[in-house]
This record gives structure tokens, C-alpha cells and sequence, in this order.
């Protein structure tokens, strides 16, 4: 409950609850005043370009259906549905749109390499401690954890299959030879078969791997000054 505000007849509450899946939603419940104990409710749906508030009870307006379900003593529930109301997407004006980087560290490293892969919308990519191919990560006994897989992938691609969506925008990795995570070899790899897709754009520049000897699974000064010149020259 976000507040709440005291009406002759009525209790009008505005909530929120995660809907499990990817958004705070906002709504509305009305609670008639007076009742002996549990009473039933009414969640009320809105339409096309509607929001909650039309079924905000209105006990001036007889043409109010929630003020006429409170009347009748009924709880009244109502939410927005995705787009509408509350939850129509206000935008960032301060943000151009068209320069959106990604970046991240281990599983940030591999969310980021990831998310440009599926949405072209991100311009550039640094990772930083995750880039490694799959074959190589497995071949080490490395098997990491259920949530850096996607079940069944090996049956179709290894991971520059989904590395190369980015091409030709430009990607920096940056990896450490004692990073159990990111075998050398697994880097390797990717920086043949990555390195190839940018020539075939004609892109060559737009690739960047760097391999920091004598370095584990960290962030290193030098790979936090490369990331951030990375961003400024793209």
C-alpha cells in the first residue's frame, strides 16, 4: 500500500506488487466502510487506452461503476494494463537513443554480449572477465552454473554464433590468462572466428580482444581506462 485516502463511504488504497516477471505494477482498491466482516471484490479491467482511474469510485457521478460497486458493497480492484496509465513509458530526454552502450563484468560481461546480440539497439559492447567459447569452457571441467547456459545451445551453435550478431558494431573484450572462467584457448578462439566475421563487414577495427597476463577474474585499472576509451572513440 502506497497511501491512502478516507472518503465518507469508502477507503480508497493505491498499491503496488511486482508481477513476477518484469515490472512494478500500480493500482487501486476501493473498501467500503461499512462491513461486517469479509466481503467480495471486483477487479475491474480496463479498455483501449484506459487506466484504473475509470473505475475509481466517483460517489457524485451515478454513472460511476465503481462508486455504484462500492454502494453495493463490493471491494474494488483495478490495475494498468501494460502501456496504459501509470505504466506508459515516460522516456529518458536526456539520453540520444541512437548511443547506447552495454557493459559488464563476469555474468555482466556475458548479459551485456548477449543483449547486443538480441537487440541491435546497444551501438558498442565492453566485457570484461567472460569471454570465453563454450567447447573450451566444458573442455577444462569448467561446468559454471545453470543460469550462464542456455539449455540445449551446443545442439545448434557455440557461443560466436550468438558473439557474432554484434558484428560490425563495435565489441571490446577484455580477458585475464589465469581466468578459470575464460580459458585462453576458449579466448582464442573467439578472437579467430570473431576476428574473420569483422573482416567479412569490413570492420576489422570494430573487434578488440585483449588477453592481460598473470591476470585472474578481476577488473584491472588498465582494462577500466580501455573500457571507458572504448565508449568515448564509438
Amino acid at each position: 500500500v502506497v497511501s491512502r485516502e478516507e472518503f465518507d463511504d469508502y477507503t480508497l488504497e493505491r498499491i503496488e506488487f511486482h508481477n513476477g516477471v518484469d515490472m512494478v505494477v500500480p493500482g487501486i482498491l476501493a473498501v467500503p466502510k461499512h462491513r461486517k466482516g469479509r466481503v467480495p471484490a471486483v477487479i475491474c479491467m480496463h479498455g483501449h487506452s484506459g487506466s484504473k482511474n475509470e473505475y475509481r469510485p466517483n460517489l457524485e457521478n451515478p454513472l460511476s461503476l465503481g462508486g455504484m460497486l462500492v454502494k453495493k458493497g463490493f471491494v474494488v480492484a483495478a490495475i494498468d494494463a501494460y502501456f496504459n496509465g501509470d505504466r506508459v513509458g515516460k522516456g529518458r530526454p536526456e539520453v540520444d537513443a541512437d548511443r547506447i552502450g552495454a557493459t559488464g563484468m563476469s555474468m555482466g560481461c556475458t548479459r551485456a554480449w548477449w543483449l547486443s546480440a538480441i537487440d541491435d539497439r546497444v551501438k558498442a559492447v565492453v566485457g570484461v572477465a567472460c569471454f570465453t567459447r563454450y567447447t573450451e569452457l566444458l573442455a577444462h571441467g569448467k561446468s559454471h552454473g545453470i543460469y550462464y547456459f542456455v539449455p540445449g545451445v551446443l545442439k545448434h551453435f557455440d557461443s560466436e554464433a550468438i558473439l557474432a550478431l554484434t558484428a560490425p558494431r563495435p565489441m571490446l573484450q577484455l580477458s585475464g590468462d589465469q581466468d578459470h572462467n575464460a580459458p585462453p584457448d576458449g579466448v582464442e578462439m573467439l578472437e579467430k572466428k570473431l576476428g574473420a566475421v569483422y573482416r567479412l563487414y569490413q570492420k576489422p577495427e570494430n573487434f578488440r580482444s585483449g588477453l592481460y597476463k598473470n591476470t585472474g577474474h578481476e577488473y584491472l585499472p588498465e582494462m577500466r581506462k580501455a573500457m571507458g576509451d572504448w565508449f568515448v572513440r564509438h
